[in-house]
């Protein structure tokens, strides 16, 4: 199973992209998902997805910045 973390700061989209995601395949879970890069990072530390699905231009951290870290 592949654990996957969804960071996205537009609601629709993001509830979209884990809905997608969680219906393609029973071997994809999505772990959580979030609004900005700074809360991505700290649940990429707590729960330690295999993959992480980010927007790039997002507040507080974009997504450029959650990959350096």
């Amino acid at each position: 199973m592949l654990d996957i973390l969804v960071v996205e700061d537009e609601a629709p989209i993001r509830d979209w992209v884990v809905y997608t995601i969680s219906n393609i395949s029973s071997n994809f879970n999505v772990l959580k998902s979030a609004c900005n890069g700074k809360e991505a990072y700290e649940l990429a530390v707590k729960l330690k997805p295999d993959v992480i699905i980010s927007d790039i231009k997002m507040p507080i951290m974009d997504g450029i910045e959650l990959t350096k870290k």
